[in-house]
């Protein structure tokens, strides 16, 4: 009984009370607006100001989801893939600062566009066909599976669900040398000499115990490490051979 005239007087108050339903409105309508812009402010937080592709941060954080996926599917193969421009600093010295930055945004929104359509399902499709249903794919959105990064001046960070890293390799490649082939204003003879250093691994790679037994940042460390020495080994067979 006393439920039912708390309810009764609630329609009423509800019923009399337009300048309160209105604030009321009016709060939701902030809310609303907050929780907006604190989801802006997380995504921004996590994107490099330069080239809006993600930063550490942003990768850290897309890092630990994948991984966990990973841990889950045994039949899918997670890689980190590091990317150094060669002699970016002479073409900074030389034509300056801007012209750099200008390199590094078509560059990253080059790779970024060149990367659409590697997602995780596509790849799971042309791998294993129809037993696609075994891996998983559900656990993703619709364009996870390769997303790059810039962890900081001159060097991109990929982290990729893949079955060729070679593939990807040979891509992130080309892409660059298309990207430096139109490069306006710059000599020939600092052009020819940019070029791009990848280095990479697969997590869980040179790893002794289970990788279930250990942590996201530890299996990421390993294979850093691995894909960083791999990066500068490119670097000095590319010094040896000049």
């Amino acid at each position: 009984m006393e439920g039912k005239k708390h309810s009764e007087r609630m329609q009423n108050w509800w019923r009399v009370s337009p300048l309160r339903r209105r604030g009321v409105e009016r709060l939701r309508e902030k809310i609303k607006k907050l929780e907006e812009e604190v989801e802006e402010l997380k995504d921004q937080i996590g994107r490099d100001p330069l080239t809006g592709l993600l930063n550490r941060r942003g990768l850290d954080d897309l890092l630990q989801r994948y991984i966990e996926i990973w841990k889950r599917n045994d039949k899918l193969s997670l890689y980190v893939f590091l990317i150094d421009i060669d002699n970016f600093k002479q073409l900074n010295d030389v034509c300056g600062h801007k012209k750099g930055d200008e390199l590094l945004k078509t560059v990253a929104s080059s790779w970024q566009n060149s990367l659409r359509g590697m997602d995780i399902i596509a790849i799971v499709k042309e791998e294993y066909g129809k037993r696609e249903n075994t891996v998983g794919t559900k656990e993703f959105k619709n364009d996870d599976g390769v997303d790059i990064g810039r962890i900081g001046g001159d060097e991109f960070m990929v982290l990729a669900f893949t079955t060729n890293p070679e593939v990807l390799k040979e891509r992130l490649q080309g892409v660059f040398n298309k990207v430096v082939e139109e490069v306006p204003d710059v000599s020939l003879d600092i052009l020819q000499k940019l070029g791009v250093s990848i280095g990479w691994a697969r997590i869980g790679e040179a790893v002794e115990k289970e990788v279930e037994d250990l942590p996201a940042s530890e299996l990421f460390s390993k294979a850093l490490n691995l894909a960083d020495q791999r990066m500068y080994e490119e670097k000095r067979r590319k010094k040896a051979e000049r």
